[in-house]
């Protein structure tokens, strides 16, 4: 009579995730119940009508879908305004911590509003060093959708080597392409292809409206998370 469906957006292709959407409309449209769980908010809110937050076991918000991805969002938020070194709720083989993020407009002033366009700076600092040691983050809109993500260990030509004497990782990004609106990170150190710390929600990070190549990039209206450069070619 109840069909439970775990994290299934996390696992397989999109053809087998599009088979298990399709199943579960199937069973609901049948008048049966279907348990969904998920960390995906948009998908959570496109398809259940209740919404229920559990937090170590025990259930703390019980209402519709909307409401409970608020209150969800709204505890992540309380967890990033805590010292980052002191947080329990990271996992890990903990030889290596994350104690700090700046997240700047690239030009040493320390600024959590970006803009569309603009350059920006995210430093990762660590308390040690470990040999073939890398950090990793994901960007997240604020429906809990990944939008993109970043990692040391896959080098480029443009990269360089940190000389100084602070554990350190700078990621620089010369024209940011997200939409204006309100993000977060999820963090790692990893060494070897294991996670020595993971820390969801590590930080969020506001995009203020601006230009790209002079084209003006407005809030989002709903429509995706990221603005493409592109030229139009229109009639007279």
């Amino acid at each position: 009579e109840i069909l439970i469906v775990d994290e299934v957006l996390a696992v397989g292709d999109a053809a087998f995730q599009r088979k298990c959407l399709g199943k579960m409309g199937d069973v609901a449209k049948e008048g049966r119940t279907v348990l969904f769980v998920s960390h995906n908010m948009g998908v959570m809110q496109t398809l259940c009508k209740r919404g229920i937050l559990l937090q170590k076991g025990t259930a703390i918000a019980d209402s519709s879908a909307a409401k409970a991805v608020t209150t969800y969002l709204e505890i992540l938020e309380k967890s990033a305004s805590q010292n980052l070194l002191d947080r329990v709720d990271r996992s890990g083989k903990g030889r290596v911590k994350l104690t700090q993020i700046e997240i700047t407009t690239g030009e040493r002033l320390e600024a959590t509003n970006l803009a569309t366009g603009r350059p920006a700076c995210f430093v990762f600092y660590a308390n040690r060093i470990l040999p073939r040691m890398s950090c990793c983050f994901t960007i997240y809109d604020q429906l809990g959708q990944a939008v993109t993500c970043f990692d040391s260990a896959i080098c480029s030509q443009e990269d360089s080597v940190n000389s100084e004497d602070s554990v350190k990782f700078i990621c620089k990004i010369d024209e940011l392409l997200l939409i204006p609106g309100r993000y977060r990170i999820n963090a790692s150190i990893m060494c070897d292809g294991e996670f020595e710390d993971d820390v969801k929600a590590a930080a969020f990070f506001e995009v203020e409206e601006g230009r790209i190549r002079d084209r003006a990039v407005l809030k989002s209206t709903g429509y995706g998370n990221v603005v493409i450069q592109h030229q139009w070619s229109i009639p007279i």
